[in-house]
């Protein structure tokens, strides 16, 4: 299963996040079928909704899905528990030049060890953005 995160940033306030997976649907003969899903980790747009929140407010999640959201610590910690993923984050800088950075293993720890970010391996072309430095 691939984990992908995307960042579409189309200005200092727009940042949306999608998490992709890929779901096994059905087998025949020698093919494997895969269906992507998705699942928005956060989404920014209008700031409609002030991020300025208590720590429990991450835990457990905030906001309105088809507008601004932060899915919650807790829920991230449990999907990404479930599979090794991996995580690329795809965005543009001001002049529009895309650029990624892709990890080969991707995890958000528990409330226990306060949500961390655990990385795997960097490959990509975001340079300074490199989470792992």
């Amino acid at each position: 299963m691939v984990l992908t995160l995307d960042a579409y940033v189309w200005s200092t306030n727009l940042v949306v996040h999608e998490i992709v997976s890929y779901i096994r649907i059905f087998s025949f003969d020698d093919h494997v079928f895969y269906i992507p899903t998705l699942q928005v980790i956060q989404r920014r747009l209008d700031g409609s909704v002030n991020f300025d929140k208590l720590w429990t407010d991450y835990k457990n999640g905030f906001g309105f899905l088809n507008r601004e959201f932060w899915i919650g610590n807790e829920k991230l910690a449990y999907l990404t528990a479930q599979k090794n993923y991996e995580l690329r984050i795809d965005f543009r800088n001001q002049q529009g030049h895309p650029y990624y950075a892709s990890y080969d293993h991707f995890r958000i720890g528990d409330s226990g060890n306060y949500y961390n970010v655990l990385l795997g391996v960097y490959s990509g072309n975001s340079g300074r953005c490199n989470l792992n430095q």
